[in-house]
């Protein structure tokens, strides 16, 4: 998962289409209707899946790791998707503030350094 996680940070730095795929999304959500419309719905289902699918990770990961006291699997996918979240919008507003394929591997190993408690 961090490796995956590391892959899609490097992406949109790389990837010009992946980077205006998700700036065309952040600024449709700009709209105060978004909720109400049928993309607005269509965000929420592929946000439900993505919270669904990043549980049940965390649940394998919580097989051989511990979670950290106080973290359970769906916790540990919403933070995810928030870390997410507030990285590509501060990505994509400040393009040339930082370097995101160099800094994503220090970012994921921060993130989950937080959420595991060690080996089982």
């Amino acid at each position: 998962l961090k490796q995956m996680g590391i892959y899609i940070l490097e992406q949109i730095e790389r990837d010009e289409r992946v980077r205006n795929v998700y700036t065309i999304i952040r600024l449709r959500c700009e709209d105060y209707y978004c909720e109400e419309s049928g993309y607005g719905q269509e965000l929420r289902k592929k946000y439900t899946e993505v919270i669904a699918r990043c549980t049940r990770a965390f649940e394998e990961i919580n097989k051989r790791y511990a979670l950290a006291p106080g973290v359970t699997p769906e916790f540990a996918a919403r933070s995810l998707h928030c870390y997410f979240s507030g990285i590509y919008w501060d990505y994509l507003n400040r393009l040339s503030d930082f370097p995101l394929s160099k800094l994503a591997p220090q970012m994921m190993e921060s993130f989950f350094r937080g959420l595991l408690a060690h080996p089982k």
